[in-house]
């Protein structure tokens, strides 16, 4: 089951992960980093960071098994943790989901190649469970795919698809 929560606007189907390739800046892979959140340890931890003059945007990774070959390639690993930071507003991540299941590798390859298809993919496949999903009060866009799952819109003008199991659709006061 895993939770997504949004803090800033989110658009599922504009998520584009070869803006980190494109503007990349510095990374770092901490093995054995043994990070705590939500009660859970996190051996590994990855973040890299874009910034292309206009947008400084930071992704965070923590999960099992992170490895990269001699030229960055991740080669394995298993991604629990994503969040995406605003680094010209650092005080909370713009979303997170945790308590997934994602292929690191599977992950690098989608960032490296323009299309985003690959990402919706990877999304489809990371929230087909009975998944808990908490907007921003901002016009957000998201899909829930299958599963039982629960869908809160707070504020804005919510694009929400919750799938074919007929989750229940909170709208808030958007």
């Amino acid at each position: 089951m895993a939770h997504l929560i949004a803090f800033d606007q989110f658009d599922l189907f504009a998520g584009d992960l070869n803006f980190y390739t494109q503007a990349f800046y510095d990374d770092e892979l901490l093995e054995d980093a043994n990070l705590i959140f939500n009660g859970v340890t996190y051996p590994d931890y990855y973040w890299v960071n874009g910034y292309d003059g206009l947008n400084d945007l930071q992704l965070e990774f923590l999960g099992t098994g992170f490895q990269r070959n001699a030229q960055g390639a991740f080669v394995a690993g298993t991604i629990n943790l994503v969040a995406e930071f605003d680094l010209d507003k650092p005080t909370a991540p713009m979303w997170f989901v945790f308590d997934t299941s994602i292929s690191a590798v599977a992950l690098y390859s989608a960032a490296l190649t323009i299309s985003t298809a690959d990402e919706q993919l990877i999304y489809r496949q990371a929230l087909s469970g009975d998944d808990s999903i908490e907007l921003s009060i901002h016009a957000d866009r998201v899909a829930a795919y299958s599963g039982n799952d629960v869908i809160l819109g707070k504020g804005g003008n919510d694009d929400i698809d919750g799938g074919p199991a007929g989750d229940p659709l909170p709208g808030g006061a958007g």
